[in-house]
């Protein structure tokens, strides 16, 4: 056991075996250790474990997992790529993004890039237009196309019940 008062400085590592820790505070508040198969940053005091910096990252040894910056940004990382980010007006996912409840939004005037929408129990919009293949629907639907396209609206597996338009499809009805 090493008792001092004062500021100690080591010129070298210093070692401790799996399942030591080091222990701060009166009652043993905050605890670092390694218990043979992983690491452990452990608040289990009262208060909240607060880690502090102008930029915060959480990486492995080559990938950001995470970066937390002051005022600004926030980036969420999978494979170390960039994946969600809340921006000033909401946030931005780059690639799909899956929904397992009902996706619900007010008053949308633009999307500019959703990729693909996944919701199990419906997509519901309220209080506007919605715009396929257009940024400015004036219309509750719109689809529009150019050149060879059509417009189709199916019900059920089968061909016998739909409303499809256009000039590519050989059985327009």
């Amino acid at each position: 056991q090493l008792n001092v008062t004062g500021v100690s400085t080591f010129q070298s590592d210093v070692h401790f075996g799996d399942d030591d820790k080091i222990i701060l505070g009166n009652g043993d508040d905050l605890q670092i250790y390694h218990d043979g198969s992983d690491s452990y940053v452990a608040d289990v005091g009262t208060g909240a474990l607060r880690l502090v910096g102008n930029q915060v990252a959480i990486r492995n040894n080559a990938e950001n997992m995470a970066v937390f910056n002051t005022n600004a940004d926030v980036k969420l990382y999978y494979n170390n790529s960039k994946k969600f980010e809340p921006t000033s007006t909401g946030a931005k996912v780059t690639g799909d993004l899956e929904v397992t409840g009902v996706l619900s939004y007010d008053d949308v005037t633009n999307v500019d890039s959703v990729g693909v929408v996944t919701a199990r129990s419906g997509i519901h919009v309220t209080g506007g237009n919605v715009g396929v293949g257009t940024n400015n629907p004036n219309r509750k639907l719109v689809v529009e196309g150019s050149g060879n396209t059509f417009a189709s609206i199916k019900a059920g597996t089968s061909d016998d019940v739909g409303l499809i338009f256009g000039d590519t499809d050989s059985d327009s009805r």
